[in-house]
């Protein structure tokens, strides 16, 4: 998922898009996806919640392309946490 055009400093807010068709619009911190923001993949489903450091890490969602909820929970460094 190569930028298209990445010029984003730290605590920017703003939208990037990708060479695979997907995009992300939210925080930035040292051209990194870094707070709240939503990542929309080319199929339309997305995630809404938190990242730090270009992960998906802290509380968030996914969603299916027609906007409803097919996962909550937290997340850490890319990966589902399992609550057990």
């Amino acid at each position: 998922m190569g930028p298209v055009h990445m010029d984003m400093r730290s605590g920017a807010h703003g939208i990037m898009s990708y060479t695979d068709g997907s995009s992300y619009t939210g925080a930035w911190h040292g051209n990194m996806r870094h707070g709240h923001g939503v990542l929309t993949f080319a199929d339309g489903t997305s995630w809404q919640g938190e990242f730090s450091k270009d992960e998906r890490h802290g509380e968030g969602e996914l969603r299916d392309k027609d906007g409803v909820v097919t996962e909550n929970g937290m997340w850490a460094n890319g990966a589902k946490v399992v609550q057990g």
